[in-house]
């Protein structure tokens, strides 16, 4: 085969590759590439730019080897893509004196050094809501030394680079291999460059995971005929899904635009006719340890004075005086327009009917930092009246019963919900949002009315492939259904039984429709009978 053919027909991969698996996954992750910047770092003949300018994209391209630069200038034919070759760890590089919208490094991370460093390097040309794309397969597994550029057949096999003194004893032994592949099989295994060591190398140099696919069968695979198998809960099973993942892919974001230390966070608080309580929440807001924060109060036409009275006491909030009640969803999402405005990087929406620990924002913004994909997370929540016992320590959904619960209601707070994790959903009591979640779903759906916008949030948040997450260590303290006249009001069931059944009928499988409309009326008839017997005789 002449080296004309094969980088024709490497080409011709690349383009598969980028075609029919990374553009897809990007436009799930809400990247659009019609007139975006991209910049291929390592972008070897050119194949995968190339099918990305035929989306639309405005591209440029990098590698450190002239040959393939000169190949990819070949065979782009009249696309027009600037390429150049150029060292990454030169002081000055060409092309990244520009901002992009997309960084892409296609099999290439694993082999640099001083990885930190060039994540950083990276971030100075990426725009505030740019993206860079991470594609490798992980080291522990079947081809994790990329041995497959090998020529003997012992060392090409698989797992081979994990058989002790394989790399530094065996390797250089074998007679017809090239050095400088030779090298690079053992710097990889010298680097050793696996999921979780990649996530935790992106979280110290300031990004967040924004989409990570993992494979069974590697996209990079459709050279050997093989279809691209997802690896679905594998990837996430310590040590086997290092072994058994042959590739993977990330979409990673700065963590925060600006510092990514301490983001900016936008709090909400929505009153209806609430002067006092929300004058309270207020004053335990200011109390707060949290530095770069600020608060917005939405005012739902209320007739009791509350915005003379809130600014009279708190200068420094925001009041948006409404002309009309906009409920809960309306007025939070006046709320978070006006926040993201103001540069929020996080939006904290919060019940105006609350109170909260000085340290509990500082925890759900070390939670968002430090979780691999985390779109939104929700603090402990315990009952104002009674503040050893727990309102709220996670949400769970049952489609079959058509029924959604705060995990841990009425139950003593003595330790056994301190454990952070992934939950169904998070009340819109208290919770920590992402500016990236947020512009990918969208807000609150006002379609509800009162009641489970906050589930359908959090679900859409979800399915958009970001996680929900519960920080026990942060802690708001809640006066129960204050505006709605108590815990177990006529206004209150109605509102959230058919808000139930308007989110159950949106989200809610073919097969669940045969049990969830009978099991809903059942639940909600119960809780309907169980307060008009606690009225009886007022």
């Amino acid at each position: 085969m002449t080296d004309e053919t094969h980088a024709r027909k490497y080409w011709q991969y690349e383009y598969d590759v980028a075609d029919r698996s990374m553009i897809p996954l990007l436009e799930g992750w809400g990247v659009n590439l019609r007139g975006a910047a991209v910049l291929d770092v390592g972008c070897g003949e050119g194949g995968g730019l190339c099918a990305m300018h035929d989306r639309g994209a405005q591209c440029r391209g990098l590698d450190i080897d002239a040959p393939r630069i000169a190949a990819a200038q070949a065979l782009q034919g009249a696309r027009g893509i600037p390429f150049a070759v150029a060292n990454l760890y030169e002081e000055t590089v060409t092309f990244l004196d520009r901002s992009y919208d997309l960084l892409v490094l296609h099999d290439v991370f694993e082999h640099l050094d001083r990885k930190e460093e060039m994540l950083a390097k990276l971030a100075r040309c990426m725009k505030p809501d740019g993206g860079l794309l991470i594609t490798f397969p992980p080291y522990y597994s079947a081809y994790g030394a990329h041995q497959q550029h090998l020529r003997a057949t012992v060392a090409r096999l698989p797992f081979f680079h994990l058989v002790p003194f394989a790399l530094p004893g065996l390797l250089p032994r074998l007679r017809g291999e090239h050095p400088h592949v030779v090298e690079e099989v053992q710097k990889l295994g010298r680097l050793r460059m696996g999921m979780r060591k990649f996530e935790g190398i992106a979280a110290a140099a300031g990004y967040r995971v924004a989409g990570k696919q993992a494979y069974l069968i590697s996209p990079n695979h459709i050279r050997f005929g093989l279809t691209p198998v997802p690896a679905g809960p594998v990837a996430s099973i310590p040590a086997l899904g290092e072994l058994l993942c042959t590739g993977v892919v990330y979409l990673l974001r700065r963590a925060w635009r600006g510092t990514p230390v301490e983001p900016r966070v936008g709090i909400v608080l929505v009153n209806w006719n609430g002067r006092e309580v929300t004058l309270a929440c207020l004053r335990s807001l200011r109390a707060v340890s949290y530095g770069n924060a600020f608060t917005v109060v939405v005012d739902n036409a209320s007739a009791d004075g509350s915005v003379e009275a809130i600014r009279a006491a708190h200068p420094d909030v925001t009041v948006l005086p409404q002309r009309t009640n906009l409920l809960f969803a309306g007025g939070s999402n006046e709320g978070m327009r006006h926040a993201l405005a103001q540069g929020a990087d996080l939006l904290l929406l919060l019940n105006n009917d609350t109170e909260v620990a000085p340290d509990f924002l500082g925890y759900l913004v070390e939670r968002l930092q430090h979780e691999p994909g985390a779109g939104a997370v929700a603090p402990k929540i315990l009952y104002h009246a009674r503040p050893d016992t727990l309102w709220f320590a996670g949400g769970e959904i049952s489609f079959w019963s058509g029924t959604m619960r705060h995990t841990g209601i009425r139950e003593r707070d003595d330790g056994r919900h301190d454990r952070p994790h992934d939950i169904d959903y998070a009340t819109g009591c208290a919770v920590l949002v992402t500016r990236g979640a947020v512009e990918r779903v969208g807000m609150l759906d006002t379609g509800y009315r009162m009641y489970t916008e906050d589930a359908d949030w959090s679900l859409r948040i979800r399915r958009a492939g970001f996680r929900v997450l519960y920080e026990p260590r942060s802690r708001v303290w809640h006066k129960v259904s204050v505006s709605t006249g108590g815990n177990l009001s006529a206004y209150k069931l109605k509102h959230k039984f058919f808000g139930n059944l308007r989110f159950f009928a949106r989200h809610a499988r073919w097969y669940h429709w045969l049990v969830f409309p009978w099991a809903n009326v059942l639940v909600n008839g119960a809780a309907a009978l169980r307060y008009l017997l606690s009225t009886r005789g007022r």
